[in-house]
């Protein structure tokens, strides 16, 4: 009789601790609950490019893949493969609000370029900045699926000189950004989340030579596979 009892009690203690400490467990992974602002960085993992050039030429279609890497409009835009922003969360942590921006600087020289043989070196510098909303449908939870939206702005400014020339040809570019976006939050650890959604994105890169008029020379559209990371506070 008292070894039953024992064994009855043993089974109460047990029935009530593990649910509790299972409860316990998913309390701490529980979407940063109480933090409200999110640092993080983003990538295209995998995309689609499509490139519609104004007046004369063909369009052109990129597929890629891989961890920050060049997307299909890099070559004529320069767009970074990383972005950083910050954001915070109002209407009781469903409602992200945030920017996001990414910076790059390359120089490049060419020996004996053109048909006299003469040494050129570009640099280009290119950046964007691009502010996001996001609607958050489950806050505080271990997975949070997201909608949303973004407009931004972003450009590029090319200095090329050839060896020995006084003053070098600028060309600058200038495009707005607009897109849509959806995926999740997945919490790893309380205040580290994954991020991985879809995110589809237009761009209208207007350019000029010197000092000559802003032209539209392209309609740019891209889809890609996002995969970040974000730290929350």
């Amino acid at each position: 009789m008292q070894s039953s009892r024992t064994l009855s009690i043993l089974f109460a203690m047990f029935s009530l601790t593990f649910p509790t400490a299972a409860r316990a467990a998913r309390r701490d992974v529980d979407g940063a609950r109480g933090k409200n602002v999110r640092v993080h960085v983003e990538t295209d993992a995998f995309g689609w490019t499509h490139v519609n050039p104004d007046g004369d030429g063909d369009n052109t279609n990129t597929f890629g893949l891989g961890f920050g890497r060049s997307t299909g409009i890099d070559a004529g835009l320069g767009r970074p493969g990383w972005s950083i922003g910050i954001g915070g969360l109002l209407a009781r942590s469903r409602l992200n609000l945030g920017v996001k921006v990414a910076f790059v600087v390359d120089t490049i020289k060419d020996d004996d370029a053109g048909p006299e043989d003469v040494d050129t070196r570009t640099t280009v510098v290119t950046g964007n900045l691009v502010p996001y909303l996001h609607w958050i449908f489950r806050p505080n939870k271990r997975v949070r699926p997201y909608v949303g939206g973004e407009f931004g702005v972003g450009g590029t400014t090319n200095f090329s000189a050839e060896e020995g020339a006084d003053d070098a040809v600028t060309t600058n570019t200038v495009y707005p950004i607009v897109g849509a976006t959806g995926g999740m939050h997945i919490f790893l650890v309380n205040s580290c989340s994954l991020n991985t959604g879809l995110a589809f994105n237009y761009w209208a890169p207007h350019a000029r030579v010197e000092d000559d008029n802003y032209a539209k020379t392209a309609d740019i559209i891209n889809l890609g596979l996002q995969l970040g990371l974000s730290v929350w506070f």
